[in-house]
């Protein structure tokens, strides 16, 4: 893919606007395609639109309690699964902070992922569960104050109730800030949510899913398969 830098944006933009002129949009007009993960088959894009992105954010910001006040740490590139409408459009729509940073310089980096947490003060990550084993298994020499975040975002692949135990383990964090989101790419991302207790059981099997969002429904057969439907669950590729 081309890297575009400011520069190269503001020439495309001043040579294609005057000769588009004014673009009116409809509610199911597309505003933009997702890839899935390919982690069940061949990866696919997912078209969200105006509509499912309207009604996924105000209900998402509201579920979670983000505010214009939030500053996310956000190491994600920008074609992976979250990155869009979790962390992206999020801190857009609130008018929050954002510390962008390259994942090869926090992967794998305890002390430089917790050290940012620390310096700016980030309230909001996106942990998945190989991060969040990665951070609970740092042994650092004096442990670093990062009460500030309220939400550590699990999600992207399998939580472990032992990853999220030692992690909890490991540092003083803000009560009930470890948030285990659920969903697919064909439903905005996360419509299911549940902030682990301290001192989350590690002897269990799963970690749960917690609540849906209120626009979802769902049901589950008797062989388990779970069935949603809702705005935002997506209806083309």
């Amino acid at each position: 893919l081309p890297i575009w830098y400011p520069s190269d944006v503001l020439t495309i933009c001043y040579d294609v606007v005057p000769r588009c002129g004014t673009q009116y949009r409809t509610p199911s007009d597309v505003i933009y395609y997702q890839f899935t993960s390919g982690t069940t088959g061949i990866p696919k894009m997912v078209a969200y639109t105006d509509a499912m992105v309207d009604q996924y954010e105000s209900e998402y910001i509201a579920r979670c309690d983000f505010r214009a006040s939030n500053v996310t740490l956000n190491w994600v590139n920008v074609e992976y699964v979250v990155h869009t409408l979790r962390l992206h459009l999020k801190d857009v729509w609130c008018g929050s902070t954002q510390v962008i940073v390259s994942p090869y310089e926090v992967l794998g980096d305890a002390s430089r992922f917790m050290g940012l947490v620390e310096a700016y003060g980030v309230t909001c990550c996106y942990t998945p569960n190989f991060v969040l084993r990665t951070l609970a298994d740092w042994e650092p020499t004096t442990p670093p104050n990062v009460r500030s975040v309220r939400q550590w975002m699990v999600s992207g692949e399998m939580a472990h109730p032992g990853t999220i135990a030692a992690f909890q383990a490991r540092y003083t964090l803000h009560p009930g800030s470890v948030l285990h989101c659920y969903g697919l790419s064909e439903t905005c991302g996360g419509v299911f949510f549940y902030n682990c207790p301290d001192g989350f059981d590690a002897s269990q099997t799963r970690v749960p899913v917690g609540s849906a969002l209120p626009s979802v429904r769902y049901k589950i057969d008797e062989d388990g398969t779970l069935w949603l439907r809702g705005p935002y669950v997506c209806t083309a590729y």
